[in-house]
């Protein structure tokens, strides 16, 4: 837990290039989208859990959660801001990643397992971001041959 930092202190506050996201809890300020869902799933004990209660399998989804966090989303995120050769290595990077994320999520309802969980809501941004990336920058990284599992999951989830 961060008690150091208030609400209006993170305002604003960039990290790595982007926004950071800020709870505010108790008087207390909590930052970063996997220290607050852990937050979350710490604070709020009593009924639905957002981490499984194996440990392997939870030290799975948090994989999960931290490779989409640091490498998914960053090589999306410069396949559409990069140009030029820099733009197609990074699309390269972004569709290996990809396709590493459909291979292990084949069948299953959500990411991660069979109900909304850690890493669900850290992929859950995705859904949205990629169409919106895709029509704006006029690149297109999702196709439903390659891509069956993850476009079938953002159309739910859209």
């Amino acid at each position: 837990m961060v008690k150091s930092l208030s609400f209006e202190s993170c305002l604003g506050t960039e990290a790595k290039g982007r926004r950071v996201p800020v709870l505010v809890h108790g008087g207390n300020t909590v930052v970063e989208s996997l220290v607050i869902l852990k937050y979350i799933d710490e604070a709020w004990v009593a009924g639905y859990r957002l981490q499984l209660e194996d440990p392997y399998e939870r030290s799975v989804a948090r994989f999960g959660a931290k490779f989409g966090d640091d490498q998914v989303f960053v090589s999306v995120w410069r396949a559409f801001i990069k140009e030029g050769k820099e733009q197609q290595e990074a699309l390269f990077l972004a569709l290996n990643h990809l396709r590493f994320v459909e291979e292990h999520n084949k069948g299953k309802s959500f990411f991660g397992g069979d109900e909304i969980g850690f890493t669900y809501l850290i992929f859950s941004c995705l859904a949205n971001l990629l169409s919106i990336l895709e029509e704006v920058a006029e690149v297109k990284i999702l196709d439903s041959q390659t891509f069956p599992s993850l476009l079938a999951w953002i159309e739910v989830f859209s």
